[in-house]
Formats: structure tokens, C-alpha cells, sequence
């Protein structure tokens, strides 16, 4: 259980990096909406990781499919792209 204080904001996004056992990549799972089984919802964003690691390219690709703008948007690629 993760209990943290309560901030007010104005959206609430899913974003998971987890390991595809099938072919040994790592994926994103990202939503504008989440929590449990957020994989069986109808929107859910699933993007492979490369080998060479996370690139600007698909931060921007993900940032723009949850429909990020301005500071949140540039905030969620600064994070994406310093994954290693």
C-alpha cells in the first residue's frame, strides 16, 4: 500500500516500465487512466523500449498520446528519456 498526501491536480496519468518476458524488452505502459489490470483498458499506450534505451523521439511519441501540453508534457519527457 502506497499512501502519500493528496496534491491538487489537474490530471492523473498511468506510467509503468516493466520488463516483456516474451521477447526480453522492456515496455512503457502509459494511460490517462490506470491503477490495476490498467493493460485490459481500451487506451492504454504500450511502447517498446529499444535496445539503445529510451530516445526523445518516443518520450515526445508517449507525452503527445496521453495528450500532455507545456510544462507537463516536457516534464514527463525530461523523466522518460533519463531512464536507464
Amino acid at each position: 500500500m502506497l499512501v502519500e498526501e493528496s496534491i491538487p491536480h489537474d490530471c492523473e496519468i498511468y506510467l509503468s516500465v516493466t520488463l516483456n518476458r516474451g521477447n526480453g524488452t522492456f515496455e512503457i505502459i502509459s494511460s490517462n487512466s490506470g491503477g490495476l489490470e490498467v493493460e485490459s483498458l481500451s487506451t492504454p499506450i504500450i511502447k517498446l523500449i529499444p535496445p539503445e534505451g529510451m530516445n526523445a523521439e518516443l518520450a515526445e511519441s508517449i507525452a503527445m498520446r496521453l495528450g500532455l501540453e507545456g510544462f507537463a508534457k516536457e516534464n514527463l519527457k525530461s523523466v522518460l528519456v533519463s531512464l536507464e
